[in-house]
């Protein structure tokens, strides 16, 4: 399965580059001015269309999506849900929500991201 992850605009650039220095294929929507603001579901057609696993603490429009793509029979390369509790977007997480990341994509682990599937961080 592809690896590269797909970080929505809510998500620290940092978070990306903190990603890419570990040489993890991320990009941002933050970096990329072209897509600011774009509509939550043409952010997962990009991830999908990109083969990215899209990373977000917009978890209720997405799960949303999912249900959505789900009942059409569509799939996506896996959508990771970011807590905030867990990683607050203030307050010096980053660090760590890159490390969480690293661990779920990089080790062999249950509850990594599949084609069409969610999990949560």
């Amino acid at each position: 399965m592809n690896r590269a992850l797909l970080l929505d605009e809510m998500m620290s650039p940092r978070i990306a580059e903190g990603r890419r220095a570990r040489t993890i294929d991320a990009n941002g929507i933050a970096d990329r001015t072209d897509l600011h603001s774009l509509p939550d579901a043409d952010v997962l057609e990009l991830a999908t269309a990109e083969e990215r696993i899209l990373v977000t603490f917009n978890i209720k429009d997405f799960q949303a999506l999912d249900r959505l793509w789900a009942t059409a029979g569509r799939t996506h390369d896996g959508i990771v849900f970011v807590a905030h509790r867990r990683f607050p977007r203030q307050g010096g997480a980053i660090g760590q929500l890159v490390t969480a990341l690293e661990q779920l994509l990089m080790l062999p682990h249950v509850d990594a991201p599949q084609s069409g599937a969610i999990c949560f961080l």
